[in-house]
């Protein structure tokens, strides 16, 4: 059940991300330069919110990137690792991972709540900055999920050794 919740969360996260948040930065990139050329009439609060909407694309890609094991690694190395450094190693990337999404969390937090209480927003277009603080909430709760089951898999199982012989 668990597993389930997690993979549809992941899922949401991908589907907001290539229907909605892409789509958007490309239309407003495009819409500025075309503007701009033709019109000599930038949109002033592109630039900010093509900066929000990178932002959001980047936290909501963290889930699919730890579903499907693409993080950044080092394969060189850690191929000429015996199974159970392997193991080790893997074990401390999955609480590495924890904790920083533990520390996302935290700090998206205090962001937001700062953000709520000072009103704060973005220069030149009336967007508040707080949903952004709380979309870091969610993906760091959903990462945070991530790194518990794939840490829990790891250490209760023998899938983790599994997963790295089957990497190598």
């Amino acid at each position: 059940m668990f597993n389930l919740v997690l993979t549809r969360l992941v899922g949401l996260t991908t589907f907001l991300n290539t229907m909605l948040i892409l789509p958007a930065l490309v239309l407003l990139v495009l819409s500025d330069i075309f503007l701009r050329t033709f019109f000599s009439a930038p949109i002033s609060w592109a630039h900010e919110l093509s900066g929000l909407l990178l932002l959001s694309m980047f936290f909501l890609a963290i889930p699919a990137c730890v579903e499907k094991e693409e993080l950044l690694s080092v394969d060189l190395f850690f191929r000429g690792l015996s199974p159970s450094k392997q193991k080790a190693l893997r074990l401390c990337s999955h609480i590495f991972l924890l904790l920083f999404s533990l520390l996302t969390v935290w700090q998206a937090f205090l962001g937001a709540r700062d953000s709520i209480e000072y009103s704060d927003q973005a220069y030149t277009i009336d967007i508040p900055f707080w949903p952004f603080y709380v979309l870091m909430i969610f993906i760091g709760l959903i990462t945070g999920c991530q790194a518990l089951r794939l840490f829990c898999n790891c250490f209760l199982e023998s899938s983790c050794s599994a997963q790295v012989d089957s990497k190598v």
